[in-house]
């Protein structure tokens, strides 16, 4: 006979929780909304406007560093929701295909659009686009760091995701088992105490302070691990009642732990040292220090938005079910539509708040034609996008349920 102790609670077997979907449509949302900033801050990217902004410099640095976290918690959420259903070689060809597919898809469709768009916003590039084809191509780097991951451009975060389901598997089944659920258990019981929650802030210290300096660079080795952390927090939080009813309890506290590392930050930028510790990172006080408050604000600010979701998101509507279907095509076609319509915009002579309003509406607007006329009607591009299939229905079919309704 198994064990209570051992299975899984009946409460969370039973309840689908609307919020984490609500939460990833959001987090989706934010993510474009992040990207139509991006021209306009002061941090280099592949279409740059003239004139920067100090306001969307500072909207960026705020959910930069919990935003993607953000995304990898979700998915390691996901992860523990379909292992209840499925064994680990069904998992994992599951979630190669609907990641692989749509990477290599808008690999091939997009990236080599959005690097032409690019040289030729920073004038490296002067030919026409089939000429810049083969090169891209041609340029491509392997190498033992982990940058070469962005030549997909925004779709790093598939490469991460599908890595980040091979590393953990044999944890997360573990985990699922007899021995594992103890452990889960046992943490459960450790976070129902107050503040033990925020003891999930140690290993990301430990990651940052140990390998941020010897691998600075964006997507290279210790963001690997920094974020395959966050994944695996993700599956363990919401595998019981527990960690749910700490975050909900604790998101208030967490509130206040965020809006003070931030204000602390913005003290070091006032003080001239943020951007020394940011853009070259070292193992000198300061910059161990600014990794520190890094780590806290990332997880301090995602249990305060979890907490939001626990309390005031757990509701379900139909248009929740078909924006949620929408959010991998909506994340793989948002940044290519941006850059293709901010390459053009930057250079008209208005000001950075109207470019960003005309930049904002019309990808969002190209985006949503996109993939309401091309992609959520056909299950080829369905496939391609990483959806499920449309269940066909065939006239015979209809034409026998027919027969047999009426006799």
């Amino acid at each position: 006979m198994v064990s209570r102790r051992t299975e899984v609670p009946a409460e969370i077997k039973q309840e689908r929780l609307f919020y984490l979907d609500w939460l990833r449509v959001l987090a989706v949302l934010a993510v474009f909304y992040f990207h139509t900033l991006r021209p306009f801050d002061f941090t280099e990217w592949h279409v740059k406007n003239t004139q920067q902004s100090l306001v969307a410099t500072i909207l960026l640095f705020f959910f930069s560093q919990w935003g993607m976290a953000l995304f990898f918690v979700l998915s390691g959420a996901a992860s523990w929701f379909a292992l209840r259903s499925r064994s680990g070689r069904q998992f994992l060809r599951e979630r190669s295909l609907r990641l692989l597919v749509p990477l290599l898809a808008g690999f091939l469709l997009f990236s080599p659009l959005q690097a032409y768009l690019e040289a030729l916003n920073h004038g490296s590039f002067a030919g026409s686009f089939l000429q810049f084809v083969p090169w891209f191509f041609e340029h491509m780097q392997i190498s033992w760091h982990a940058p070469w991951i962005s030549y997909p451009y925004h779709l790093w975060f598939l490469e991460f995701l599908w890595l980040y389901t091979v590393i953990a598997l044999p944890l997360f089944l573990f985990l699922r088992g007899a021995a594992g659920s103890r452990v889960i258990d046992t943490l459960a019981s450790w976070c129902s105490r107050p503040g033990v929650i925020f003891l999930f802030i140690i290993p990301l210290v430990l990651i940052r302070v140990t390998l941020g300096a010897a691998f600075p660079g964006e997507h290279d080795w210790a963001e690997v691990v920094y974020y395959l952390t966050f994944f695996v927090y993700g599956y363990l939080l919401f595998s019981r009642p527990c960690f749910v009813d700490a975050i909900r309890r604790q998101g208030w506290i967490a509130l206040g732990i965020g809006i003070l590392c931030f204000m602390l930050i913005g003290a070091t930028y006032a003080a001239g040292y943020l951007e020394t510790w940011a853009s070259s990172p070292s193992y000198t006080p300061g910059a161990l220090l600014y990794q520190l408050l890094l780590s806290i604000y990332a997880w301090a600010w995602i249990v305060f938005v979890f907490a939001c979701g626990i309390r005031w998101l757990n509701f379900n509507t139909k248009r929740l079910s078909e924006a949620n279907e929408a959010v991998l095509p909506f994340y793989v076609l948002q940044q290519p539509a941006i850059i293709a319509i901010a390459f053009y915009v930057v250079e008209w002579d208005i000001g950075v708040g109207l470019k960003w309003l005309i930049i904002s509406t019309l990808a969002l607007a190209l985006i949503l034609v996109l993939y309401e006329l091309l992609i959520r009607r056909f299950n080829g591009m369905r496939w391609l996008f990483g959806m499920k299939l449309r269940p066909r229905r065939p006239r015979e079919d209809m034409e026998k349920g027919g027969l047999h309704l009426q006799g």
